[in-house]
């Protein structure tokens, strides 16, 4: 993906006057590309990366949120002579200006990378079972798939130029080579918050991914995973977001103390079926014996201490206050977070079934519960 100019340039283009004919000539707009990716990170990284560690998500996933950075090799077109060229796809609305005015630019050219890429994993990953999403992301080349589906919602074609150049360099670069090179791509809120573009997109897709993979999967499934991973990803491209998540390090930190981090956590789980990550705490994992299997005696510090501390104490009234306490503080502890993980989840069914055991008297029932999970 490429920085243009707002209005493309245009120049005259004049063939040398010959003996039998006028002097031919045409007009043709040009823009010269540039490289913002270069200075900055990625969103689409970290975005990728938070996904996998709050997911139970197969190898590949991060392939399949990031082969969008592949768009600045742009993709490839066949020519007349049967040969294959490079073809520049140039985000609409960047403009030839300073470098610190560059910085929002890439903020929407990261916006639309980071869609496209959600939405793609989301589409092929819902329907895993048919083998789309294992040869997606084995595909040595999978930004060509998306690359030409993008093509057919372009404005225009027009020549793309790497490099500062004047119009009379321009001119002499377009009549040794005079088919455009590069699309022009509408910008992320004219693609995604327009109904028509989101089901041209849907449609490309869809036909581009059976054209690669001779796989088909719904287009109604395409066009739902591009306007919500669109609307998950805008509040993250906001622009005090990204300057956040651009600055932390790595970057899905910055992603995972966003808000909309639990939206797209949610949104994958609903959309796709995948599962969140569940892990036993430490602190009430057991060592495994000799035999694979878990002794009792080595079960949590948190729970079997106290049951232990209070029968060394006889078990005596406010020993147990104490006990019901502490049990109470941290049950309070976890149901006032506002996202509970996974892991807080078990610790309070644990720390609720222990009081439940301590209120009614029944120590040595807990104990044994206990030393036996």
């Amino acid at each position: 993906m490429r920085l243009m100019k707002k209005e493309p340039r245009k120049v005259k283009i004049r063939e040398k006057k010959g003996l039998f004919g006028p002097v031919k000539e045409w007009e043709a707009e040009y823009v010269v590309v540039r490289d913002p990716e270069s200075k900055y990170k990625r969103m689409s990284d970290g975005i990728a990366v938070a996904a996998v560690r709050g997911l139970d998500l197969p190898s590949g996933t991060i392939t399949a949120i990031t082969h969008t950075h592949w768009w600045e090799h742009a993709i490839r077109e066949k020519t007349n002579r049967n040969e294959y060229r490079r073809v520049y796809l140039v985000l609409e609305g960047g403009e030839d200006i300073p470098p610190w005015r560059i910085w929002d630019y890439h903020r929407k050219l990261e916006l639309l990378r980071a869609t496209i890429g959600l939405a793609t994993f989301a589409a092929t990953y819902k329907h895993r079972e048919t083998g789309i999403f294992g040869r997606f992301v084995h595909d040595p080349d999978p930004h060509h798939v998306t690359g030409r589906a993008l093509t057919k919602v372009a404005k225009k074609k027009v020549h793309a130029i790497p490099g500062d150049v004047n119009d009379e360099e321009a001119a002499r670069h377009i009549k040794r080579r005079p088919e455009p090179n590069a699309y022009v791509i509408p910008e992320p809120d004219e693609l995604f918050e327009n109904e028509e573009n989101v089901e041209k997109l849907a449609e490309a897709l869809k036909n581009e991914f059976y054209h690669a993979y001779k796989i088909l999967i719904p287009k109604e499934d395409i066009a739902y995973a591009l306007k919500k991973s669109y609307e998950i990803v805008k509040k993250f491209a906001d622009k005090e977001s990204f300057k956040e998540i651009m600055q932390a390090s790595p970057s899905e930190k910055g992603v995972m103390k966003h808000p909309a981090y639990h939206e797209l956590i949610r949104f994958l789980e609903d959309f796709t079926g995948a599962k969140r990550k569940v892990k036993r705490p430490k602190a009430v994992q057991g060592k495994k014996g000799k035999d694979g299997k878990e002794s009792g005696g080595s079960l949590t510090v948190d729970v079997l201490t106290m049951l232990q501390a209070l029968k060394l104490l006889n078990y005596g009234e406010d020993a147990v206050n104490n006990a019901v306490k502490d049990l109470e503080k941290k049950i309070r502890k976890i149901t006032e977070l506002d996202y509970p993980t996974p892991e807080d989840v078990y610790r309070l069914g644990l720390y609720y079934l222990a009081l439940s055991y301590i209120r009614e008297g029944k120590f040595e029932k807990a104990e044994d519960v206990f030393r036996g999970l």
